[in-house]
């Protein structure tokens, strides 16, 4: 589906937060044909035919981090971004998830190279600034959504 030029489609993305105020990070698999080995969010992925957001959100928190518990809410229904990295093009409406877990992730290795918990506001201070999106130590499009996020809610709010 991904390719030097991708046509738009339909994606999600999810940011995970524990009690500490903490969200997780993964390192995407070396394998993946977009983004390989990034910092990114959570979890993102594509709904199946006929399944909704929500369900293709916990199939995949389930097959990428081993996570069965999350409690999720659509925080950004309309959100939409376009990256290219390394002759691959993203280019989705990407609706963003925002959930509660305290689960261990048990990552899948196909997936996930590694996961880490990181501050959230410091996060959002360091890695959300527009001049930023072309490095690739994380990915633009959890730069992108986390600022979007930062806008509009609070971890509190849970």
């Amino acid at each position: 589906m991904h390719g030097a030029s991708t046509p738009l489609h339909l994606a999600f993305s999810i940011f995970l937060f524990n009690q500490s105020g903490q969200t997780l990070f993964q390192q995407r698999a070396w394998s993946k044909q977009t983004w390989p080995g990034i910092w990114s969010n959570a979890c993102c992925g594509h709904p199946a035919p006929e399944e909704t957001l929500e369900a293709a959100a916990h199939r995949r928190l389930n097959q990428e981090l081993g996570l069965k518990t999350v409690r999720l809410r659509l925080a950004l229904p309309h959100f939409r971004y376009r990256a290219r990295y390394l002759g691959v093009e993203e280019n989705e409406i990407c609706p963003v998830f925002i959930g509660w877990c305290e689960e261990t992730p048990k990552p899948n290795p196909l997936e996930v190279a590694a996961t880490r918990w990181i501050d959230w506001q410091q996060f959002v201070a360091e890695e959300t600034a527009p001049a930023k999106y072309e490095d690739a130590a994380y990915s633009p499009w959890s730069r992108m959504e986390a600022a979007a996020l930062a806008q509009s809610f609070s971890i509190e709010q849970h």
